[in-house]
């Protein structure tokens, strides 16, 4: 993979070459990871046993991971 086709750097060269303003370039970044982000939660829904967390609620995700296994 070339370094240079990750997230962002079209969007940058489009705004060097002044295809669009800073603003819009921005823009245009953020939207293909929020995209991505979107993907992964609709595919993770299926799994119903899932735990979710916060990941602000370190403690609780500590204890979790702490607990003995469930069978």
């Amino acid at each position: 993979m070339n370094a240079l086709n990750t997230v962002g750097y079209k969007e940058l060269f489009d705004w060097l070459s002044g295809c669009y303003s800073l603003q819009v370039a921005l823009k245009k970044v953020k939207t293909p990871p929020r995209r991505f982000a979107k993907r992964q939660l609709t595919w993770n829904r299926k799994y119903q046993n899932a735990l979710w967390a916060h990941p602000d609620s370190m403690d609780e995700i500590m204890k979790f991971i702490q607990s003995p296994p469930v069978e």
